[in-house]
């Protein structure tokens, strides 16, 4: 059954990222390129030429590509061939301008109730889980901060599978699971455009 809140949920977050700044000219060109669990998308403004990286994991959406429906990436958008239909949560990497540091955005199935800062546990693969501070908001959970991007990523590097836990501000369990096998092989090119974070 569909979402009856889903058009105006997306119409609220399009606005955001509009103002924002987040969303790529309409006049560009993307290239998409698929390795493992992961999509390189190399958009090209048509007017001024600015070449910006972002790298996402690729999500089961028989109906559309999830990057168009969840409003992050909307140049570009194609469809792909579903392979394990429990894959609905995904991660985005990208910066809004050249040279400065990624920032991390996690989206969830779940709705994060509130706008807060909150402590995330999260585990890649059999490490030892740990928990680190994120902003939330509606299904969005965010890393801005480059130290903390840093040890997240490099906790990524050569895992499998990203798993976290919270609760929303009633209490209720937030969890998400995403693929993420093959990010330490096409990281580099996130650099191509964003400053490695340290």
């Amino acid at each position: 059954m569909k979402d009856p809140h889903r058009f105006f949920y997306l119409a609220n977050l399009v606005a955001i990222l509009v103002i924002a700044g987040s969303i790529p000219s309409v006049l560009a060109e993307t290239k998409i390129k698929r390795h493992k669990d992961w999509q390189i998308r190399t958009i090209t403004d048509d007017f001024t030429d600015e070449v910006k990286i972002v790298l996402n994991t690729m999500v089961d959406d028989l109906e559309e590509n999830f990057s168009s429906r969840r409003g992050i990436v909307l140049i570009g958008a194609d469809l792909y061939q579903p392979v394990n239909s429990d894959v609905t949560d995904m991660i985005v990497l990208k910066c809004d301008k050249e040279g400065t540091t990624p920032y991390i955005v996690i989206l969830t199935e779940e709705f994060i109730q509130g706008h807060h800062t909150r402590n995330i546990e999260f585990r890649v693969d059999k490490q030892q889980s740990q928990t680190i501070l994120m902003k939330s908001h509606e299904k969005h959970l965010m890393i801005f901060d480059g130290s903390k991007v840093a040890r997240f990523l490099a906790k990524m590097r050569s895992g499998d599978v990203l798993i976290g836990r919270a609760k929303d501000k009633r209490g209720q369990p937030v969890n998400f699971r995403i693929p993420i096998q093959g990010f330490e092989e096409i990281e580099h090119h996130l650099y191509r455009y964003c400053k490695e974070p340290r």
